[in-house]
């Protein structure tokens, strides 16, 4: 349960806590090499990719039950026990060889990951609800993605050249900063909120997430429509580490590469609320579909170091996405709750929103997990492009005829 009695400096604490915990997080070393350390313990780049579909699989079956879990029981607990399951997955990395160990070190890391999606969101909004700052959301979510790009930019660079040092160094680094992020979240205030409370909480969960994908127009496509476009990124940001490596990129100077593209998501982030209001909520919507698949297509064709500009435009695209949409999204909750406050299912409705990237994220793994050793990654990538376009294209047209992108 929150503490019923926490004082107003201890909530003001609470999101640069937050952006603190986000910038340990995200400080992952591993992630620029993490192709090769798998390499070199016994795992390909087509297991890689299974590897990677396995852990996608584990994060959509407790995505949704985990963000429940946040709302009925704790924000910090969850968040607690996210960041033990998180470096425990990081610990059995460190010594796995084999196809087996790694799926288990993924499977460990999932449990972490769906413990965190939804719950910092949802922690910060109930923070400046209570401190009477609710409006200043997007700026501060902008703030924090900022500030995580930033971290994740600098262990890029560090993490390529740990890797030429030793190749176990990325993966303890990665596993140090998750414990200190445990000693931060110890420290930690939950602010007073409504706490979900049910008989029944199977039934409860199943009435929330049917609220969220069928009970409320608005927020179902204002999920569906990015989940579409930023779910299925994740497959450009592998690909291009297996392409610049093939392109004589060297692991040192492919977290130098990382590094800018993070730098870029994180000025995207910082400005996300500016480039709203300088392009209007609707020009924004429909132009993240044509960036992104042209991040896919100069990927696929760029046959030199310069293809990387494409996964950089696709990350960009999602951190402004994801932003704006996460924003909107609450928003619309907190209108529609019956006394404004929304912070009882807060949690596990952007679990769902999670989810629905998870799923297209899951899909586009595996379906390059069993083309590319077939057909290469640049024809992978091209198709997987043409099913984005055509995936999205009826979703954009009902968030296009939404209320809200027809008053902003």
């Amino acid at each position: 349960m929150p503490d019923m009695t926490v004082t107003h400096e201890a909530l003001m604490t609470v999101p640069l806590k937050l952006r603190l915990v986000k910038v340990l997080t995200a400080a992952l070393f591993i992630v620029p090499v993490i192709v090769m350390f798998f390499s070199l313990r016994g795992v390909d780049m087509g297991l890689f990719m299974i590897t990677q579909a396995i852990f996608r699989a584990g994060v959509i079956t407790l995505e949704v039950p985990t963000g429940y879990l946040a709302d009925s029981w704790s924000r910090k607990k969850t968040l607690l026990v996210g960041t033990m399951f998180y470096a425990t997955g990081l610990g059995v990395m460190l010594f796995a060889y084999g196809l087996g160990m790694f799926i288990v070190a993924e499977l460990l890391m999932a449990v972490g990951c769906v413990m965190y999606s939804g719950t910092v969101q949802a922690l910060l909004y109930d923070a400046l609800s209570a401190l009477g700052k609710r409006h200043t959301a997007r700026a501060e979510l902008g703030k924090q993605r900022q500030w995580e790009y930033l971290s994740e930019g600098f262990s890029m660079v560090a993490g390529g050249v740990l890797f030429s040092v030793a190749p176990e160094l990325p993966v303890l680094l990665t596993l140090l900063c998750f414990l200190a992020a445990l000693g931060v979240l110890m420290t930690l205030t939950e602010p007073q909120r409504k706490v979900r409370k049910s008989e029944n909480h199977l039934q409860d969960l199943s009435n929330v997430v049917r609220y969220a994908v069928h009970g409320h127009t608005e927020i179902r496509w204002l999920m569906v429509y990015p989940a579409v476009l930023m779910g299925t990124t994740i497959v450009p940001f592998w690909s291009a580490q297996k392409l610049m490596t093939d392109y004589g990129v060297s692991s040192e100077v492919f977290g130098f590469m990382l590094m800018a593209n993070f730098l870029l998501r994180a000025v995207s982030a910082r400005y996300a609320e500016a480039i709203e209001r300088l392009l209007g909520l609707r020009t924004l919507a429909w132009l993240l579909l044509p960036a992104i698949i042209s991040g896919f297509v100069i990927l696929a064709v760029v046959q030199s170091p310069l293809a990387f500009v494409g996964m950089v435009i696709c990350a960009c695209s999602w951190s402004l996405g994801n932003i704006v949409f996460t924003d909107l999204v609450n928003r619309l909750l907190d209108e529609h709750a019956e006394d404004g406050d929304a912070s009882d299912i807060r949690a596990t409705v952007l679990s769902v929103f999670g989810l629905m990237q998870q799923l297209y994220g899951m899909a586009g793994l595996l379906l390059a997990g069993w083309l590319s050793p077939v057909v290469g990654i640049p024809a992978t990538l091209l198709l997987i492009a043409a099913l984005i376009a055509v995936a999205a294209m009826v979703p954009l047209i009902k968030v296009l005829q939404l209320q809200t992108f027809n008053k902003r």
